[in-house]
């Protein structure tokens, strides 16, 4: 229940609730699996639907808006004319004022959800690189703003980070001390927020939901260095 409270913060946590719930039941069969996944779904609804019945009764929204009516600028945000991987909502903002002011918030939300739908379907290829650059800047080791990316001292720091950050995660992965199943749900959020953002738009600053799941495997490499150095051992942890 306490998960279930994470799309109240971030809207695209949503889906991530039921993905860690079946991950849980995962090894333990289909049956668990539905009925962990029926449970988080059951969840959310019950913590969204004050909020939903909220904006349902509410004298300027008047519709069912279960998270928020921000879905349809950041989508489009990611796939535009001028989109590159990176936010920037000035330009087209500016651009579309006159027509976005005439609409309320419903309806600048689905006009603007349509509008990105309606580029990627025409735009596939486009869409696909631009989903590859939010991948890498998701993943990026170092800043990319021009307020950090842009100083040489910023970049060195976030290598001297990153770098080493990754190459433990890996070998914890490889082979850290954390059972097979414990490193599959550690690994989710991270396998979610970037499906999540290659959708919308990448930025190194959407890593901090699931760097602290992927720390516990860089934890884990630690460990058996320690072990190493103090004693073999084979116990498994988790």
């Amino acid at each position: 229940m306490l998960l279930a409270l994470s799309p109240l913060v971030r809207r695209s946590a949503l889906a991530l609730v039921v993905a860690l719930a079946a991950t849980i039941a995962w090894p333990k069969g289909w049956r668990l699996i539905l009925r962990h996944a029926g449970f988080a779904v059951i969840a959310v609804i019950v913590i969204l639907f004050p909020w939903a019945y909220r904006n349902a009764h509410h004298p300027v929204l008047k519709s069912w808006i279960w998270t928020t009516t921000n879905e349809g600028i950041t989508t489009y945000d990611g796939f535009h004319e001028g989109a590159t991987g990176a936010s920037d909502q000035k330009p087209f903002l500016q651009e579309m004022h006159t027509l976005l002011s005439r609409m309320d918030e419903v309806e600048r939300d689905a006009f603007l959800a349509q509008q990105a739908h309606q580029w990627i379907r025409t735009h596939p290829v486009r869409s696909i690189q631009l989903m590859g650059n939010k991948i890498a800047r998701t993943w990026s080791p170092f800043p990319l703003s021009t307020e950090y990316g842009s100083q040489r001292r910023y970049v060195l720091i976030g290598l001297c980070y990153s770098l080493p950050f990754y190459v433990m995660l890996l070998l914890g992965l490889w082979k850290g001390s954390v059972a097979g199943s414990a490193k599959v749900l550690l690994l989710i959020p991270a396998i979610y927020f970037t499906g999540i953002h290659a959708l919308s738009v990448g930025s190194l600053r959407y890593r901090i939901p699931f760097e602290p799941p992927m720390a516990v495997l860089v934890g884990s490499w630690a460990v058996i260095c320690l072990r190493t150095l103090h004693g073999p051992s084979r116990r498994k942890l988790g």
